[in-house]
Formats: C-alpha cells, structure tokens, sequence
C-alpha cells in the first residue's frame, strides 16, 4: 500500500495539465459557478469525478496536484481491494497481484491524471468483492459491497454497460462450464443471505445517489432523463471511432499495450485458459470475466489508452493466481515463482519510471496521448513570478487565440481578464499584457499590434498547430532584462 501510494503521490506536477483534466478541471469551475455539474450525455462522463475534485480544489486550493490527488488515492484504494480478495484467491496470489497492480505502468500513470477510469477499477473491484461475499461465503454484508460498486460505475462512466454486461455472460458461461468441469472445492456454494431489508435499504442508497447526483441535488432534474439517452450517443462514438475517427484502433490494440508495458498482465490472461480446468469456482469466474471484457473492448473501434486500466485489473490477479500455483506445485517451484515475479516487478518498475516520470510528455510512449508539452510552462511560469512578486498582477489582460485552448481557461481561471477565441481575435484591441495566438492566425492579429513584445514559439500539443507566445516588454522586463524583443510593431 506505501509502494503504491508514493508511486502514484510522488511529483504529482510532473507533467503538464492534458486537455481532458482542463476541462475536467473547467467543470469543476462550472459547479462553483452554477451550484451543480449539468452532465452533457454526448461529450463527457458521470457527475462523480466532477463533484469529487470541486470538493478537493475547494479545501486545498486550484493546482494541478490538488486535481490528481483524488485519483492517486483512489489507485492506492484499488491496491487495499485487490488484497482484500484473498479469501476467494487465496492470500499469496492476492499479494501477488497487489504487487503488480501497484507497480503497472498502466495503472500507476494513469491514476496520475484527473479522469475517471481509475474510479472504474475502484468500483469493479468493489461490486466483484460484494458478490463473492454473498455468493461465495453467504454473507449478506456483500450486499451493501455490490449496490456501492454498481452504483459507483453508473455515476462514473458510460463503459459501465461494457462490464455489467461482460459479467452477466459470464454467470451463464461459468455455471454451465460448471457442469462440463466441476470446480475445485465445495461443489455448491452457500445459499446467498437475503431479506428484504438488507436488499431495500442499499437499493435505496443507489437510488437516491443516482438522482442526487444526475440532477445536481435536484437544481437540474432534465439531466436525469440524459443518464439513460447517454447511451445512444456513446454507443455512436464507440462504433464511429469518436469525431473523424481519430480514436480508431485495430482489434490487437490492448494487447499490443500489454506486450508493450504490462507483462504481469499477458502472463495473467496467458494462464487465463487454463482455469477452465479444475481451479477455484472465483478464479474461473474472474477468468472468464476478463476475457470476455477485453474481447468486449477490442471489438469497439473507438479506443483509448486510458480505458486500458479497466482492463488490467483481472489479468493482474489471474498473474497472482498463476504464481501462487506454480509455488504450490513443487518445491523448486517456490524458487522459480519468486524469479519470475521478481522479474515482472522490475520490468513494471522500469517502464512505470520511464513513462510516469522520465518521458512523461513523449508521445514515442503509447501512454502518452495528445499530452500538453512541457512548452505550456514558458507561458505559466513568467504568470507565476510577477504573481509571486505582485497579487495585483492577477488582473493581467491576456488573449488566447487558439483553436483548442484547454487545458490553459483552468489553469489561468483565477485569472479575471483573459479572452479565449477560436478564430479571430474578437476584442476591441489586440494588444494585451500577453497573447498566445495560433500560427494560422498569427499574421492577422500582428497586424493590430501596436506594442512591443517579447516571442517565443512552440507545440501546445502535437495534435495541434504551433503557437507564438507574445509577452508585453514594459510588463514583463524585469524578467527577462536582457532578452531582446522580438516582436515591434511596424508603425508606432
């Protein structure tokens, strides 16, 4: 739990800001604004997260580490799960696995960054341990476990469908292997403990968290008919490939991931056949579970990185499952489990380093995905030196001409006079304290400058076009007191 918690704490800041946690972040905004998060069912995801990291950035403050550190804890929490299942997979095998999820280079970068997947990871283990607490050991407390990991994914992310789905073919697939080849250990389970208390009251809870949630406390009742029309539009984009197909991958994707950074991972899903022979009733069913999710996802054109960690999770355990196996079968076959998780854990380490820290902004890494570049900070850091040397310089005048500007309206929204436009510079004078302008559009709003100006050009990010940054030399001199300007205006 310590390896996983400093793995995913650790320099929290490393990377710039990604498109999606500007606006993740612009929502949370939004809801400060507003008093509730207006859940739009086309573009983006369940209120959770939002409500989450307003209640975060508003105890600690805006800053980028402020926005991670709800999902870094909750990578660590996946972690606490995992090993909480080792009454069905057995302690060794649960430790294993633990192990590997809290190293994989997917999950550790990944719960580094303000988005929801990592909440799904959280919620699926959850409602796997609150079924195996009920089906597996007849305990209605795993009731509660189940209604709070279903609820948590309806709140989350519309994949939920994907693995709700996945898990109720697998039942069916499970109980009628069942009859080919019976499971090792008790031929029945228990008789799952019900009564009509204990299954009311948490569907109760899952209920009016969904209405709370979907309808911003009740301020936004419509939002509650969008939870169901959301899937229409989802299921869309996951057919399309997402606007102009640029999310579209090949079937081979996620394992051309696997084979990449997660060897735990293809280790996990390469023993993942052999629990249709004679293994524990939970390890066939999480078996069959993961492959029948990842064949899910792999026939779904639209495809990104991120959703690999939903992914993982089973594969992780299976690898767990594999290596308390191979210590169980013969002596020397302690010796051979502790190399061959040994070398999973450095191999893990080694990438988890390479692509979290060291190259975490270079798109040569798959991970790494229409990231922001470390360029950003030419703009934020001068920002943040006169505001450290002037509160006042929180009122700068600024213009951001652009075609896509995100992640800079959160990380800039304290301050109050800065413009964003898309196609032209709109305002009644171009000239401002700083200007970020598109080279597209460059030339024209030149033309309207009248002061002078220090430049630099760069790549907010490579999906788009480069940009010129444009600082005010009479606001920006005592920083730079020996660069030379390189923008004058033609006339004065």
């Amino acid at each position: 739990m310590l390896l996983a918690l400093w793995v995913r704490l650790w320099q929290p800041d490393v990377r710039p800001p990604h498109f999606d946690e500007g606006v993740n972040g612009w929502f949370v905004d939004q809801i400060t604004e507003n008093g509730y998060y207006d859940y739009d069912p086309t573009n983006y995801h369940g209120p959770l997260h939002f409500y989450v990291l307003w209640l975060a950035q508003s105890v600690l403050g805006r800053d980028i580490a402020v926005l991670r550190l709800p999902t870094a804890l909750v990578g660590a929490g996946c972690v606490w799960l995992v090993l909480s299942l080792g009454t069905w997979l057995g302690r060794r095998a649960v430790f294993w696995g633990g192990l590997f999820l809290a190293l994989s280079p997917g999950a550790v970068y990944y719960a580094r960054y303000a988005i929801h997947e990592t909440w799904m990871v959280f919620f699926l283990l959850a409602a796997l341990r609150g079924w195996w607490l009920w089906t597996e050991s007849g305990k209605s407390s795993g009731i509660p476990w189940m209604a709070a990991g279903l609820t948590g994914l309806l709140v989350t992310k519309e994949t939920h469908l994907l693995h709700l789905g996945s898990f109720a073919l697998a039942l069916p697939c499970l109980a009628w292997w069942e009859r080919v080849v019976p499971s090792r250990g008790a031929p029945q389970p228990p008789r799952p403990a019900a009564s009509l208390h204990r299954v009311a009251v948490p569907l109760f809870w899952c209920l009016f968290a969904l209405g709370a949630l979907y309808s911003g406390g009740g301020l936004h009742l419509p939002d509650l008919v969008d939870f169901f029309t959301a899937f229409a539009a989802w299921a869309h984009t996951g057919v399309e490939g997402g606007e102009g197909g640029g999310h579209t991958k090949a079937w081979s994707y996620w394992l051309g991931l696997m084979a990449r950074y997660e060897w735990a991972a293809l280790l996990g899903l390469a023993f993942a056949p052999l629990c249709m022979a004679r293994v524990p009733r939970p390890v066939r069913l999480l078996s069959i579970l993961g492959c029948g999710t990842l064949l899910a996802y792999s026939l779904i054109p639209y495809k990104t990185p991120w959703c690999i960690v939903s992914l993982l999770w089973p594969f992780t355990l299976l690898a767990g499952v594999a290596l308390d196996a191979l210590w169980r079968v013969h002596p020397a076959g302690r010796i051979a489990a502790l190399g061959v998780g040994a070398a999973l854990l450095m191999l893990s380490a080694s990438s988890t380093r390479r692509v979290a820290f060291d190259r975490c902004t270079d798109e040569a890494e798959p991970y790494v995905y229409v990231q922001t570049t470390h360029a950003l900070e030419r703009l934020t850091d001068p920002l943040k030196e006169l505001l450290r040397r002037d509160p006042l310089s929180r009122n700068l005048v600024g213009h951001v001409v652009i075609e896509s500007s995100y992640p800079i309206p959160w990380l800039l929204g304290d301050y109050p006079n800065i413009g964003y436009y898309t196609k032209e510079l709109t305002a009644d004078s171009a000239d401002a304290d700083f200007l970020l302008v598109g080279h597209s559009l460059k030339e024209a709003v030149e033309q309207r400058l009248k002061g002078t100006y220090f430049t630099e050009t760069f790549l907010l990010r490579p999906a788009l076009e480069g940009c010129t940054l444009y600082l005010a030399v009479h606001r920006f001199r005592e920083l730079f007191p020996d660069r030379p300007s390189g923008f004058e205006p033609l006339t004065p």
